[in-house]
């Protein structure tokens, strides 16, 4: 799956026409990738949190002042002075910052606002021109981030954004609710390609492009392919 959102990212780039972009100009790239990280499934909106440093600018390793003066900067230069406060003291909730005095927001307060929020500067983002938002690894997504992207799908009934959303089929994980929503409620928007193991001969074609010149015993053959279990990314490291 990551070596096809890769290529696709590349044709993307190839095919797309859109408008230059100032140097500096918040929030208008065409395509971001987010993810779900393997001990993050328990932290809430953690698929937002990373979407959301990326939009910011931000890194993992940001201090949280750097992190609040980019949340400040961000809104500075994409909304109206009324509306920036809120936004601010939202996004601070969600990366744990702290908020102007008496604007303490959690539970439902916050998840309201959130949506809020979230939705509109998609909105923004993609009101001219298409946009590609890619979710990896949703299997290890929290509740709250898939309850939150299966909200945004909503949006492609009259934005033109592609939502591209990567997973295991783990039927007992948050992220397979993706699926399931997305073919009842989006069958008109929703495509599905379903990713198996390569065969033993695929493993051999695959290897062969990769080492063209080399004969390689059988008995390696069959124990790169064993390894490999199938998947062409591991075939490649092996």
């Amino acid at each position: 799956k990551s070596r096809l959102i890769a290529e696709m990212r590349a044709e993307w780039e190839q095919k797309s026409r859109g408008p230059a972009v100032a140097d500096g100009a918040p929030f208008l790239d065409r395509w971001y990738e987010t993810f779900s990280l393997s001990y993050e499934t328990a932290r809430p909106y953690g698929l937002f949190q990373n979407f959301l440093r990326q939009v910011l600018g931000a890194t993992h390793g940001e201090s949280p002042a750097v992190l609040q003066a980019a949340i400040v900067d961000f809104t500075t230069a994409m909304l109206p002075p009324e509306q920036r406060l809120p936004v601010q003291n939202v996004l601070a909730a969600l990366f744990g910052l702290s908020q102007t005095e008496g604007a303490s927001l959690e539970g439902e307060a916050f998840k309201k606002q959130f949506y809020q929020i979230i939705s509109s500067l998609l909105e923004i983002w993609a009101h001219d021109n298409p946009g590609v938002i890619v979710c990896d690894d949703l299997h290890w997504s929290d509740q709250a981030s898939i309850d939150l992207l299966v909200h945004l799908f909503g949006l492609t009934d009259r934005l033109p954004i592609l939502f591209v959303c990567a997973f295991r089929p783990d039927r007992d994980a948050p992220g397979w609710q993706v699926k399931v929503k997305a073919d009842a409620e989006f069958p008109h928007r929703y495509a599905e390609s379903q990713l198996t193991p390569l065969s033993q001969q695929e493993g051999v074609a695959l290897g062969n492009q990769l080492l063209p010149a080399a004969e390689l015993p059988d008995a390696l053959w069959e124990s790169i392919l064993s390894r490999a279990s199938g998947n062409p990314f591991f075939l490649e490291e092996v």
